[in-house]
């Protein structure tokens, strides 16, 4: 048991990592996985412990980190605080670590001691992502010591990228909310009102960072389960959402969809047709310019509506956006308003049936909309691709604030009377596309043969000049940069991604081989080559002759390139 034990706690040791140059984009909680070996290495056999977590503080030492994790607990038990305290890092592209010594450790009332250090050989920070390896050992007695080798793969929820977006990190218990109750306690329920639920507080779970549509109708009475994790296989997870009646008026039937929002619903049960509505609110913190969204999906219909459309909405925005008096639970002839906080349906300008006065701070703006919708059934997974329409906030430097992320087994936006009970989606890995490409490329007004999976293009037989090259990007924040090396002949345009600073990788380099003659001595005219004089490759006279006190470098003399 001690060893179980010391070997988990070793490896949350682990810590964290830090991400870029300013510490304050490196603090904060890394999602992952941990393995863990007793004795012998890592390696390509050992499974991992998916879904776990580590903190990562800025050390009381300036421009040093401390790996955290408090009031980590076992089995019920609450085991104390790990601590490796005061590590230095290497900044640069890929971050690094300094040697850092061993830290004692002591569990239960001191029943187990270790030592456990990051080794700095091996771990490092690139973007958001941590790769980190601790050595733990396990102090049997003064003489024999057990490694116990820890190893921790993971990211940094990105305000450039989607977390969680495959599904297989945590899954926490949902907790719908209402405006009468907040976020609702399954704890509250007496024993005897699980009885007559139709499913088990365990299966009322979603992935953590997304809101799934459960809702808990009168204090749990007509609570109605709409969505589930799907096993693929060990540890990789989709997510199953479907539109199902409540258990308890069987004509009602509960839109299955999840939002990066929270997630509402409101009826009188004296008038439900007249009543019934929800949605999602909110959002997550966002300033990334993603071009496009992709996902897989399976999707199925019942009987009720065999045509409707899924749905797949995002949007980004900025300020905030006010509706008063929208009420917000389901009750017996009142229910309670309160004032709604970006509301979907405020953001993206679409009519309400519900709520009073929608007010916006000056700033607040929806930049850019998906709204994608998918028709038919699919068995086997079939991949979509919807592109972000920035409208007229294409091509300016406008970022975000915020984002959310709808996926609906319904017609989102549609009347609910239309719903399809039976009707449903799986859904798995969601993430965020950024462009780094060209679009076109011509060089004095002619168009290259372009493709955007080319990079390489032979225009030898003409001289390099700035004035006459011309693109287009491919990417709402992508950004451009040339670099002409004027020896080689070779003219790069690099275009990195909008969010370069947390996937450097996220960048296309094309190449244009141009004359290593350039366009500035093509206009230089000479009376005799004799007299010509001695000209750097842009076309600058710097000598009058060739002689012994010219630097080294590449010159074009009497009309002839000579490298000295």
């Amino acid at each position: 048991m001690k060893k179980i034990l010391l070997t988990l706690l070793a490896v949350l040791c682990l810590g964290a990592v830090t991400s870029a140059q300013n510490l304050q984009n490196v603090i904060g909680k890394y999602h992952g996985d941990l393995y863990i070996q007793l004795e012998d290495p890592i390696d390509d056999t050992t499974e991992p412990i998916k879904g776990q977590s580590i903190d990562i503080l800025a050390s009381e030492n300036g421009g040093k980190v401390d790996f955290a994790i408090y009031n980590f607990g076992f089995s019920g038990l609450s085991l104390g605080d790990i601590l490796l305290p005061a590590i230095s890092i290497n900044e640069g592209e890929t971050v690094t670590f300094a040697e850092n010594p061993k830290v004692s450790l002591s569990f239960l009332g001191g029943d187990i001691m270790a030592t456990a250090n990051l080794d700095h050989t091996t771990s490092y920070i690139k973007g958001d992502s941590i790769y980190a390896d601790i050595n733990v050992s396990w102090l049997m007695d003064e003489t024999t010591e057990v490694p116990i080798y820890v190893r921790f793969v993971g990211a940094k929820p990105s305000l450039y990228a989607l977390f969680n977006g495959n599904f297989n990190g945590d899954w926490e218990e949902c907790s719908p909310w209402d405006s009468q109750n907040g976020f609702f306690d399954w704890g509250s329920l007496e024993d005897d009102a699980w009885q007559i639920m139709n499913f088990t507080r365990d299966q009322m779970v979603q992935p953590k960072g997304w809101v799934i549509s459960n809702v808990t109708g009168l204090n749990g009475l007509g609570a109605t389960l709409v969505g589930k994790a799907d096993t693929l296989s060990a540890g990789d997870y989709a997510v199953t959402l479907s539109n199902n009646p409540n258990p308890f008026m069987s004509t009602q039937i509960v839109p299955g969809y999840m939002s990066l929002g929270t997630t509402w619903a409101t009826a009188n049960a004296m008038d439900l047709a007249g009543t019934a509505d929800g949605g999602a609110y909110g959002g997550v913190k966002f300033v990334g310019r993603p071009d496009a969204l992709t996902l897989r999906y399976k999707r199925s219909h019942g009987t009720a509506n065999p045509t409707e459309r899924a749905s797949v909405v995002a949007y980004l925005w900025k300020g905030t956006y006010t509706q008063a008096a929208v009420p917000g639970n389901t009750g017996f002839g009142t229910t309670v308003s309160v004032d709604m906080i970006d509301r979907d349906r405020n953001i993206l300008g679409k009519e309400t049936t519900v709520g009073g006065e929608v007010t916006k701070t000056d700033d607040a703006a929806c930049l850019a909309v998906v709204e994608k919708y998918i028709e038919g059934d699919a068995a086997e997974w079939t991949e979509l691709t919807a592109e972000f329409d920035y409208a007229d906030f294409a091509g300016t430097d406008v970022r975000p604030e915020k984002l959310n992320i709808v996926i609906s087994a319904n017609d989102y936006f549609a009347d609910r009377s239309l719903m399809g009970q039976g009707n449903s989606i799986t859904v798995d890995d969601v993430k965020l596309v950024y462009w780094h490409a060209l679009s076109s490329l011509s060089y004095e007004g002619a168009s290259i043969k372009f493709d955007e999976a080319t990079t390489e293009y032979d225009l030898s037989d003409l001289s390099y000049n700035a004035a006459k090259l011309s693109y287009t990007k491919k990417g709402q924040g992508a950004t451009v940069t040339t670099a002409y090396d004027e020896e080689t002949g070779r003219l790069t345009i690099s275009v990195k991604a909008d969010d370069i600073s947390v996937n450097p990788k996220n960048v296309t380099d094309y190449v244009l081989q141009f004359s290593t003659v350039s366009a500035g001595i093509e206009n230089v005219t000479t009376a005799s080559p004799a007299t010509s004089g001695v000209y750097t490759l842009s076309g600058v006279r710097v000598a009058d002759k060739d002689d012994a006190s010219l630097p080294k470098g590449v010159y074009i003399i009497n009309g002839k390139k000579i490298v000295k």
